[in-house]
């Protein structure tokens, strides 16, 4: 239908579910309505397409519904990308959320008779992705490196809040 899109995520989706606000510059212009799991039979992989139902009437543009594949096409190729997002910090639930990255990748999976938005990895995605490159050893080396030398400037840091707690009083 013309008001139903598809984000394929490639990370795990734990905290996101069925009715989860999808938000684009912190309005809510739609919900999450089907979650499921994709595999790649080819070469193993698994990718998580998430549906949502946009709500045209958040949307105040009539020419976004007379043709949304153009539109979107368009907003795409200015940078509009799908993320999660955390909703609550207390319960852990995510939201699907509508940012503009023009600098990222367009990265598209083709689901026939669905108009699909590309996704980029989330903050939390992309720190874990991040630290999964760092190798172990040299991270903690370069850790007790640092505290080596701060535990070396101690005297001196110890001598500076001194100096400081005399011009105080």
């Amino acid at each position: 239908s013309g008001n139903e899109v598809v984000m394929y995520f490639e990370e795990s989706v734990n905290g996101l579910s069925v009715g989860a606000p999808v938000v684009f510059k912190g309005v809510k212009i739609g919900d999450v309505n089907k979650i499921a799991i994709k595999a790649d039979t080819k070469d193993l992989t698994f990718s998580i397409p998430v549906y949502a139902k946009m709500q045209s009437k958040s949307l105040n543009s009539d020419s976004l519904f007379s043709s949304p594949k153009a539109v979107l096409d368009e907003l795409i190729k200015k940078g509009l990308r799908a993320r999660l997002a955390t909703h609550s910090f207390v319960t852990g639930q995510l939201m699907v959320e509508l940012v503009m990255l023009p600098e990222t990748d367009i990265k598209l999976h083709e689901d026939v008779g669905v108009l699909e938005i590309p996704t980029v990895l989330s903050p939390i995605g992309e720190l874990s992705r991040g630290l999964q490159k760092i190798p172990l050893a040299e991270g903690f080396k370069n850790f007790t490196d640092f505290f080596g030398g701060l535990n070396k400037m101690m005297p001196e840091i110890n001598r500076i809040v001194g100096d400081i707690e005399n011009m105080v009083q």
